[in-house]
Parts: structure tokens; sequence; C-alpha cells
């Protein structure tokens, strides 16, 4: 996703919604993340999995501002990234995939540390 698209706004609303005081699920004090070069820990995150190092691969903000998410080993990870390039292939005219499309965040490509060739 491209920087800026949760703004504070957001993150204010959602922390209102939830009855929280802090949205850091990434409580990175006293930790080894071993985060690779370019990226660090989302602000804030909502959804999906912690970052917890290279046991436990999750979002990460890359320092572009565009939201990382670790796909799964094969045969999951295989498919959800087919799954995605299929909903923003560029020659799709299939109406039904062209409305789930709009329904779903902005997908820009696979993205690979030099650091994490797994």
């Amino acid at each position: 996703m491209p920087p800026g698209v949760y703004g504070d706004l957001f993150v204010e609303a959602c922390l209102r919604l939830c009855g929280k005081k802090s949205m850091d699920y990434n409580d990175t004090k006293d930790k080894d993340l071993h985060l690779p070069k370019g990226a660090a820990i989302p602000r804030s995150q909502v959804a999906g999995h912690k970052h917890e190092g290279r046991s436990k691969l999750g979002m990460l903000e890359h320092e572009d501002g565009y939201i990382l998410k670790a796909l799964q080993k094969p045969p999951r990870g295989t498919r959800e990234l087919h799954f995605y390039e299929k909903i923003y292939d560029q020659t799709c005219t299939d109406k039904h995939v062209l409305q789930l499309r709009e329904l779903m965040p902005a997908f820009y490509g696979a993205f690979q540390f030099q650091e994490y060739p797994e």
C-alpha cells in the first residue's frame, strides 16, 4: 500500500473502536528481530501476524512506505501470490474478478529481501 493510506484518523478510529490506548501490537523492546535492510516494524497494525524475526516473518513496512506481508511456504504462499496476480492482471475482463478487485487493497507485486532468500 502506498505511504499514508492509514493515516492518524484511521488509527484513532481503530483505537476508539477497540477501546485501546495503543495499537502497538509489535512491542520490540528487548527483542532481536533480525529486520532486513530497508524494513521496519509498522507504526500500527490491526491485522496479520506480527514480525518476530527469522523464526516468524510478519508484517513489515518497507522504507518506501509499502506494507509487506510475508508469504507462507509453498504451496500456500505460491497459491496466494498467484491469486493476487490473477486479481490484478491488467488483461482481466471477468466482471466478477473486477468487482472483487475494487474491494481489495492495492497489490504492487512481490518483493524479496536479500537477507530472506527463502
